[in-house]
């Protein structure tokens, strides 16, 4: 009987580390689209490197915090 109920523990805790995983990837796939249609934004307004560099190191700093 222990043993049933440690396995059924064990698969709800890699099945919830599984989802804390997908849902950080979601999130990484999320903020590089973002990132890369922002990019395009600029590119298409003529914005120079240096300030597309500053609006993607502020975005990254968005995005950790």
């Amino acid at each position: 009987m222990i043993m049933l109920l440690s396995c059924g523990v064990f698969a709800y805790v890699l099945g919830s580390l599984g989802t804390l995983i997908s849902t950080k990837n979601d999130s990484q796939n999320s903020f590089k689209q973002k990132i890369i249609h922002i990019n395009q934004y600029l590119t298409n307004k003529n914005v120079n490197a240096k300030l597309k560099l500053k609006v993607r190191k502020y975005l990254e700093h968005l995005m950790v915090y």
